[in-house]
């Protein structure tokens, strides 16, 4: 068994949160990704300075809470004190969670939830004047954490492991010397039953080809009538039940597009993308590692190292990301290669016409072409993702 990784950005998050005692921390992402052992690593660091924990696993517990108060009843009789730590792990499976993060809160104790849809951002909650929340969103592993799991060795470097991310994912137990697309297809099924499945029965079918459609479209800016156009769906109603379905599971991604033809102002369309590239090989039944892949490794590295990210188009036009940080802006473009004198300029032209207002940056899989071309720097994707901090990305 490989050991366990201990995921340090995230845990410093949630400590940095202990100082917001009034707040009820929230704490998303896709199935999978790595927050209940994240949550199992920040219980352990907390009893080793001495501080009451307790951690309840709502869905794990489900019979014993199914009644209306029951969460709340039965963390209390857990509880040490009235001021301990609770972590309460997929909350949104007991009935009236919400309620009892309020009750906990209200007497005192330190709440951290963490849950894999988007039941777990209730309105109960996050609009509620009196309840301050900080929320944060934990991502599968990025590229340099997988490597900590699987170093490079024998022929395998870090070239094979990286085709190896982008064909598996970061799910963090997922091995690349392992079962991996059966797992893969268990923690999808999961994805679809638990987490976009309620209240979609009746459109089950629509929500699967949603699923396929924004798979395979990932980078590419879409509207609803796109989506109605390719996989049937009757209606404008159904096509956003969908998609509100399939985003509120956290399996993908959506980012604004802004197109500058409209005098700068968002435009109905967006561009998605997918939580993991492994969960979308296995959906699609293909292991793609090429530029989709690529712009979809590269817009889950931005979000942890704290960017805001959007898509901006003019005309024919496309800027992949304009990232936003600390009052500066990136422009970045995504290319597999730049080999010729052609590609580099089909490339460049909308960093050229768009990218005036911040640094333009072109990254490809390319090592020889990295360094200055007339203002927009080219760098190697590898040496990218292995480079820079992570950020704190908690929100309130």
């Amino acid at each position: 068994m490989r050991d366990e990784l201990v995921r340090g950005q995230y845990l410093g998050i949630l400590e940095a949160l202990r100082s917001r005692p009034d707040d009820v921390k929230i704490v998303t992402g896709v199935r999978r990704s790595g927050k209940s052992t994240v949550l199992k690593q920040f219980k352990r660091r907390l009893e080793a300075s001495g501080e009451d924990v307790v951690m309840v696993d709502a869905e794990r517990m489900r019979p014993e809470i199914s009644a209306s108060g029951g969460l709340l009843e039965h963390v209390r009789k857990l509880m040490p004190s009235s001021d301990c730590c609770v972590l309460l792990d997929e909350a949104q499976a007991a009935p009236g969670w919400e309620g009892a993060a309020r009750a906990l809160r209200d007497g005192g104790a330190n709440v951290i939830i963490a849950g894999s849809n988007g039941a777990v951002l209730s309105d109960v909650i996050l609009k509620d004047p009196s309840i301050g929340c900080s929320r944060v969103h934990m991502l599968p592993l990025s590229f340099r954490e997988f490597l900590e799991m699987n170093p490079p060795v024998g022929e395998v470097q870090t070239g094979g492991r990286f085709d190896q991310y982008l064909a598996i994912g970061g799910m963090p137990s997922l091995s690349p010397d392992g079962p991996c697309w059966a797992r893969l297809e268990d923690i999808w099924s999961s994805i679809a039953i638990r987490d976009m499945g309620p209240g979609m029965f009746p459109e089950s079918q629509a929500m699967r080809e949603t699923s396929r459609f924004l798979f395979e479209h990932v980078g590419t800016p879409v509207t609803q009538r796109d989506l109605k156009g390719h996989t049937g769906v009757s209606s404008g109603k159904t096509a956003r039940k969908c998609l509100d379905s399939v985003t509120g599971s956290f399996a993908f991604h959506r980012i604004r597009t802004v197109d500058l033809t409209a005098d700068g102002t968002e435009c109905r369309r967006s561009v998605y993308y997918a939580a993991d590239t492994g969960l979308r090989n296995c959906f699609l039944g293909r292991a793609d590692t090429g530029t989709d892949a690529l712009r979809n490794v590269v817009f889950l590295e931005l979000i942890r190292r704290g960017y805001s990210v959007s898509c901006e188009t003019y005309r024919d036009y496309k800027v992949d990301f304009v990232a936003e940080r600390d009052g500066s802006t990136e422009f970045i473009q995504i290319a597999s290669g730049a080999s010729t004198e052609t590609a580099k300029n089909r490339i460049e032209r909308p960093l050229k016409l768009l990218g005036s207002r911040g640094n333009a940056t072109v990254l490809t899989m390319d090592r020889d072409m990295c360094g200055d071309r007339g203002g927009i720097l080219y760098r190697n994707i590898v040496d990218f993702l292995l480079e820079g901090e992570y950020a704190d990305t908690s929100r309130t």
